[in-house]
């Protein structure tokens, strides 16, 4: 079976677009279940060991990132961690104040910690609808896209079987 030259390009551009919605989707679905993991979370002290504020850039400009290494206890277990993830999906302003001002006088900050796995922890539980909201419409606008072209692919290839078909009887 022969099709136009752009067939295969466009091909390419779909399957990267299907990655781009699975990538962008994995990554909302993952604060979603960490969203509910931490539905119930207990309240623990953590020590905060070193925090550093660091200007991310990527393609659409450049956001302000928490860098926070900590430790903590629960049920007799001790974690120490170091993530950019201090709150659960919301807004990093306010949260590296506070965590610098524990750290220079030397309390400790509440931290909330999911029961279920104790390993994840966050320091606000401030979960933006707003940026959920803006974080969803990227797998929906790339997966739509993807079935667009999915759609647009099929319908092609029966076009071109059906004019071969005639071609082959006529």
């Amino acid at each position: 079976m022969r099709l136009n030259s752009s067939f295969a390009v466009r091909i390419i551009v779909a399957v990267l677009t299907a990655c781009v919605t699975i990538w962008t989707g994995g990554m909302l679905l993952t604060a979603c279940l960490d969203a509910l993991k931490l539905r119930d979370p207990a309240e623990v002290q953590a020590t905060i060991l070193d925090v550093n504020r660091q200007m991310v850039t990527s393609g659409d400009g450049s956001r302000e990132q928490v860098v926070v290494t900590y430790e903590y206890r629960f049920e007799d277990q001790r974690f120490e961690k170091s993530t950019e993830r201090v709150t659960l999906y919301g807004r990093t302003s306010g949260v590296y104040d506070r965590l610098e001002r524990s750290k220079n006088e030397g309390r400790s900050v509440p931290c909330y910690v999911s029961r279920a796995d104790p390993s994840l922890s966050v320091f606000s539980l401030e979960f933006s609808l707003p940026l959920l909201f803006v974080h969803s419409l990227f797998p929906l606008m790339f997966g739509g896209c993807c079935v667009l072209m999915i759609w647009s692919f099929v319908k092609e290839v029966r076009q071109h079987k059906t004019q071969t078909g005639k071609r082959a009887r006529g």
